[in-house]
């Protein structure tokens, strides 16, 4: 069986479609399934850490640029990116196409369907309409029937955190046992804003972190993403914060920095769902409007804080940071976050796509 799929990777859209397509790839791959990736070369791409990972790359043309005025809004050009897709996948036997992308609709996939055997789309706004054999949209907080008006008839819809595409070595490191901690230890925080972070928020952070007034003390490890570009900056930052604070470049011991550290500052997409895989009670902040449903769910469900950057969100985050310095808050958010998903996701969508 070989599986295409398309998603891109840019220092404007960050690194989160084509990391839970990959998830999804190794899965498929450990199956038996050959696997290739159609994707942009924008700044910012992943196509070299793809190629590492083994997988087939076809670069698309770079003269293909990605125009939309915001990250959720569909392709101008979606003609050229359908025709270059079927170029590069036209000596292919495509017995499914995956495509994970905010800019391409029902119009890219119409023409792409007379290629391939199977469409698959990954979701997560339910604002567009689809032409797909199977969708999986896996926020928290979303049910099937959002999208069936979007979806043709006989197409299967997977929705929910229990289809979250989790990566192999963190469903691995999942445990029901909570972190110890030393009474007067130091309350370990783990900051991390994706691979790209391009807003700078985890400057703005750390700023707030050096406001946050605390008689117990804190340790801050900050993760830049593999094309992170504020990274000169947070790192001069960082030597000035009251708080013992390091900073680590696209880690390769990210998975043990998550199973090490007490709390989590993060992005509220994917890599959310991973932190509560693993149990890692956070402080979940909303960059992009594809992620405020699951914020919005993940809060609701208390498996995880959320903080809105909006007026006073400073205060906010150190309310939060007071609370989950106590043993018992944290505790409780480790045991709720836990129960969103068992890491499996992964698995499941294989299963469903291998067996169809």
């Amino acid at each position: 069986m070989h599986i295409v799929f398309r998603a891109d990777a840019s220092l404007t859209i960050g690194h989160g479609h084509v990391m839970r397509c990959a998830s999804l790839a190794q899965a498929l791959r450990a199956q038996g399934a050959d696997c290739s990736f159609v994707c942009a070369s924008h700044a910012g791409h992943l196509n070299t850490y793809l190629r590492d990972q083994g997988f087939d790359v076809r670069a698309l043309d770079h003269t293909l640029s990605d125009a939309r005025h915001n990250a959720e809004s569909l392709l101008p050009n979606w003609q050229d990116d359908a025709r270059a897709t079927i170029d590069a996948i036209q000596h292919l036997s495509v017995d499914w196409l995956v495509v994970d992308h905010y800019g391409l609709d029902q119009a890219w996939e119409m023409a792409l369907s007379p290629h391939v055997s199977q469409l698959m789309v990954i979701d997560d706004l339910a604002n567009r309409a689809h032409h797909c054999d199977l969708l999986l949209d896996a926020n928290p907080g979303r049910l099937a029937n959002d999208y069936a008006s979007l979806t043709p008839p006989g197409c299967r819809v997977l929705a929910g955190p229990h289809y979250a595409l989790i990566r192999h070595e963190i469903s691995q490191s999942r445990t029901d046992t909570p972190r110890p901690r030393h009474q007067h230890a130091p309350l370990k925080v783990l900051l991390t804003l994706g691979g790209v972070d391009k807003n700078n928020v985890t400057c703005q952070v750390l700023s707030a972190f050096n406001q946050f007034d605390s008689d117990a003390p804190l340790e801050i490890q900050v993760v830049m993403g593999l094309h992170a570009p504020w990274m000169a900056q947070v790192t001069e930052v960082a030597q000035s914060m009251r708080w013992p604070t390091q900073v680590a470049h696209n880690p390769s011991h990210f998975v043990e920095l998550m199973c090490t550290h007490d709390i989590a500052i993060g992005a509220a997409g994917t890599s959310a769902l991973e932190r509560c895989c693993l149990g890692l009670p956070s402080i979940n902040l909303v960059l992009a409007p594809n992620q405020r449903l699951s914020a919005k769910a993940l809060h609701a469900s208390h498996a995880a804080a959320l903080v809105e950057l909006q007026d006073g969100w400073e205060n906010a985050l150190h309310q939060q940071l007071r609370a989950l310095q106590q043993d018992a808050p944290r505790q409780a958010m480790h045991i709720a976050c836990s129960h969103i998903t068992d890491g499996a996701g992964t698995a499941r969508v294989a299963r469903e796509m291998l067996h169809a």
